[in-house]
């Protein structure tokens, strides 16, 4: 019985075709508008919503909620404006960016 042990070497993967792990970038961070995050006052009725506690991020009011069982709120922040084109009025909407 033979006791060596063979080593055989291995050739590097190229960058280009390694597989990458996780999420691939996305352009639409920047393109995205402001989004808030709350819990709110006692329990929603289907006539008013007080919006009372703000979290910085999803996670984070995603457990607050889960501790005290009650839903939570996520909050799109759009600005409308008027476009006019061959003399037609058209509302559209754009993202409002959080201000830095």
């Amino acid at each position: 019985m033979n006791s060596e042990a063979r080593v055989m070497s291995m050739s590097p993967v190229p960058a280009s075709e390694e597989k990458r792990r996780g999420r691939k970038p996305s352009e639409a961070k920047d393109k995205g508008p402001l989004i808030l995050f709350f819990l709110a006052e006692g329990r929603p009725t289907s006539e008013q919503i007080v919006l009372k506690e703000k979290f910085g991020s999803e996670g984070a009011v995603m457990v607050e909620a889960f501790k005290r069982g009650e839903p939570y709120y996520r909050i799109e922040v759009w600005q409308s404006h008027a476009v006019v084109n061959d003399g037609v009025v058209a509302i559209e909407k754009e993202p409002v960016k959080m201000q830095t």
